[in-house]
This record gives C-alpha cells, structure tokens and sequence, in this order.
C-alpha cells in the first residue's frame, strides 16, 4: 500500500490531493478529506492508520486506509507543516515553520508533538529557532529533525529532549532525514 498527498496551490483553489494504491503503484485511486488546504507530507503505521499534514497547520488522519480523513488540527494557524513522523500510534511529531516577512528567508521553525495519537498537540522548543523540514526516528527512541542553516537536532529518548549535532554543512538548508 502507498499513499501520495499534493494540492494545489492557487489561492482560489486551494484543496488537498490524496492519492492511494494497493498493487505497488501501478494504479492510484483518488482520496479525500475535508481539509481545504495543501498537503505536504503523509505518514502510515500500518496500512490502516496514517497522518497527513500541510499548509496553514492542518494535520488529518484515518484509521480505514485513507477512505476517510479525520481533521485533527484545522489550517487556521501561520505554520506550515512540512513533514509528520509517528513512531507508533501514540507518539508522533509533526515539523514546520513560517516565513517572518513575505519574500524574506529569515524563518522561523516549529515543532508539534503529541502523545495521544493526535488528538492534542503541544509546541516544542527547537534549538536557534531555525525552519524545520524534515523529522524521522529510528526505533521508538533515537529521532532527527533537519532544517535551515544546517541544522541537525537529536534525540535519544523519545523526543523528549532534542541536540544540536555539529556538521560540516554549516549554512546549507538541509531538506528531509531518514533512518532504517
């Protein structure tokens, strides 16, 4: 099973896209919820329980393989979520940010946690501040989140507390982090 989620981006036509296949992706059949904003990112458990984030902070999930959504945060907040993780049904982290001025790269990071599968989620402090865009865990215990200028955060127990990792990228903008 895979799912695929997109949107567009025109203002007036704002929507999200939400796309499944169970034959190894040679067919797709289309999916929605009633999140009217731009997914960026869609993360499974298994092949029944996934999350969706996006634009405008909304944050959806099902528990039926995608044939429905459930918002669990509306798109009424300033971040953009890039990139959503979960490490069992419980515990996940959803990870953003926002622009400060329209055009500018100085930005600003966030991330959200929850512990209860998504029904609440609470900010987490992020080293510097720096625009997050991309989390990932390997195991329940040891997690990443890359970002602007290099950035790389590290956790050993659970998320709930997070490093800064030195790298040789100093300044570069580091987009997305995976572990097996």
């Amino acid at each position: 099973h895979g799912w695929i989620v997109g949107g567009l981006y025109n203002i007036a036509e704002s929507g999200d896209l939400i796309m499944r296949t169970a034959d190894g992706g040679a067919t797709w059949e289309n999916q929605r919820s009633d999140a009217s904003c731009m997914l960026t990112s869609v993360h499974f458990i298994d092949q029944n329980t996934g999350w969706a984030v996006g634009r405008s902070g909304c944050i959806i999930r099902t528990d039926d393989g995608g044939n429905t959504w459930k918002l669990q945060q509306d798109n009424s907040t300033v971040w953009e979520l890039n990139d959503i993780y979960f490490t069992d049904a419980f515990n996940g982290f959803a990870v953003g940010g926002q622009d400060m001025q329209p055009g500018a790269f100085d930005r600003t990071g966030v991330m959200l946690q929850t512990i209860d599968g998504g029904d609440n989620w609470v900010i987490r402090e992020i080293y510097n501040k720096s625009y997050v865009s991309s989390v990932n865990f390997s195991g329940s215990m040891k997690g990443w989140i890359v970002g602007d200028n290099g950035m790389i955060l590290h956790s050993f127990d659970a998320g709930n507390t997070w490093s800064y990792q030195s790298t040789s990228a100093t300044f570069s903008q580091l987009f997305s982090v995976s572990f097996i």
